[in-house]
């Protein structure tokens, strides 16, 4: 009976669930890219951080998994939301005018690192490639972007920190599907000093 009583008093820390896809903005149904149709064909995530639980960095030797703080889907579909989304809010809508087709383009992305340490920074690491889906010759170079945000609070402010982030290699790439829409060969954008 004892212990009965003495579990009836323990109770269990609440369970947070978290998504790098912020809210979105009031979509248009009406509005067509004036670049192209993008895909996301696969993500790849380190085996570390693929996982429910938020992973974070204590030291450069120790890990610590949240247990109480979950992905609310699966991290490499959160990432790969959150970066095409990103990606397609970033391509100028097409102007009133005769339709043309937009070309179709596909992306590889792999994420190399993805850490963070709270109060501290919030990382990803990428390497992805475009290809025109008509022109499979037409693949880019592989190309890479880090992206590494400052960030103050706990868990919410890690998060918004990841979603900074990814918003960075969003900008990477769509700098060069733009650039490509111009007519440009499928090289990777020059890295900008950071400022």
């Amino acid at each position: 009976m004892a212990s009965t009583i003495a579990c009836c008093g323990c109770a269990s820390a609440p369970v947070s669930y978290y998504t790098l896809v912020p809210p979105a903005a009031s979509p248009d149904a009406q509005t067509a890219s004036a670049c192209c149709v993008v895909e996301i064909r696969n993500v790849r995530i380190p085996p570390q951080v693929d996982r429910p639980e938020l992973v974070i960095r204590r030291s450069a030797e120790q890990f610590d998994i949240l247990s109480n703080d979950l992905w609310i889907s699966p991290l490499r579909d959160e990432i790969r939301e959150a970066l095409l989304n990103d990606i397609r809010a970033k391509i100028p809508a097409r102007q009133a005018g005769p339709a043309e087709r937009a070309r179709k383009v596909v992306l590889w992305v792999d994420v190399s690192r993805f850490e963070s340490e709270p109060a501290r920074y919030a990382l990803i690491e990428t390497e992805w490639r475009v290809e025109r889906a008509e022109d499979a010759k037409s693949a880019s170079p592989v190309c890479k972007t880090v992206a590494e945000v400052p960030i103050t609070g706990g868990v919410p402010g890690l998060v918004r920190g990841y979603q900074q982030a990814i918003s960075t290699v969003a900008s990477s790439i769509t700098s060069k599907l733009l650039d490509a829409q111009q007519g440009a060969a499928l090289e990777c954008p020059t890295p900008q000093p950071p400022g």
